[in-house]
């Protein structure tokens, strides 16, 4: 906002007092628009810079790109008591309660370490289902088709990225097979 309040002077003489205190009234209001303005431009900052950060966040996650990023932040927003609400609430929940299993790397929730799959006695545990990351467990859990254990090694080897056999679950898979059988 560029506009400045100021005083006009009393350049001729015989300007009466009452015209500049119209002066002064009329840079008041001129202030004020200003200070309101500057603050309403502040609040669309604030609040374009909080669905900028939401379209941000969201694109970081897989399938997200920057439109459906957009499309999917204005929906949050618009429909807050619908959408936002509870996704905020399973996304603190998922925060709070839902952890990596120490046995096999699946996902579990806090108490239950290790996992349900872990602890089935149903299951076979003569064998042995190595996997890249726990989410491809949940999709072979999800054909029913695997009765046995599972462990999930946490990544895959890419020297382009410094991921080295090191920064996987080897160790722990070595050391499960040699306890476990």
């Amino acid at each position: 906002c560029y506009c400045i309040g100021f005083k006009f002077p009393n350049l001729v003489t015989g300007f009466s007092s009452e015209l500049n205190y119209y002066f002064d009234v009329y840079n008041a209001l001129l202030l004020v628009s200003c200070i309101l303005g500057l603050i309403n431009k502040f609040q669309r900052k604030i609040y374009y810079s909080a669905i900028s950060d939401l379209e941000k966040a969201l694109t970081r996650l897989p399938g997200f790109g920057r439109r459906s990023a957009s499309r999917a932040a204005l929906a949050l927003v618009r429909e807050r008591e619908r959408l936002l609400t509870p996704l905020v609430d399973a996304l603190v929940a998922a925060r709070d309660q839902v952890r990596a299993c120490s046995r096999c790397g699946a996902f579990t929730v806090v108490g239950r370490d290790p996992c349900d799959l872990c602890t089935d006695p149903t299951r076979e545990s003569a064998a042995l289902c190595v996997v890249e990351e726990s989410a491809d467990i949940l999709s072979i859990e999800a054909t029913g088709a695997f009765h046995g254990r599972y462990h999930a090694l946490g990544g895959k080897l890419n020297p382009a990225h410094h991921v080295g056999p090191e920064k996987l679950r080897l160790a722990e898979l070595k050391d499960r097979v040699l306890r476990e059988g």
